[in-house]
């Protein structure tokens, strides 16, 4: 289980997404949803952003969208180190509109 949230330069928040990675039978799925500041659901109750493994290696794995993904395409999780975690977000593109992918690294601090 694991959260994510995006505050403006101001430090108030704009939203926050909860996600969890369970074991399926043979899939390993990663489900997540995301949350206004005031915590109103942005995905229906029973509906979830759901992305299946796709790709797995010893530092990378990749979930590709599964089910009420959205614009989601795929999400990469890439271990370059073993104190750093970069995260690639990529969305389906839409006729006539490129979006760009959203990266973040993350770096452990005082072992």
């Amino acid at each position: 289980m694991g959260m994510f949230r995006w505050d403006r330069p101001d430090g108030k928040p704009v939203m926050f997404e909860i996600l969890t990675i369970t074991s399926e039978g043979e899939d390993l799925l990663l489900r997540l949803r995301h949350y206004s500041p005031k915590l109103a659901a942005k995905e229906d109750k029973d509906k979830p952003m759901t992305l299946k493994l796709t790709e797995h290696g010893e530092r990378r794995a990749v979930f590709a969208a599964h089910e009420h993904a959205g614009d989601l395409s795929r999400i990469v999780y890439h271990c370059p180190t073993a104190d750093t975690l970069k995260i690639t977000v990529q969305f389906a593109a839409k006729e006539g509109e490129e979006r760009e992918p959203l990266e973040f690294e993350l770096t452990r601090e005082g072992k």
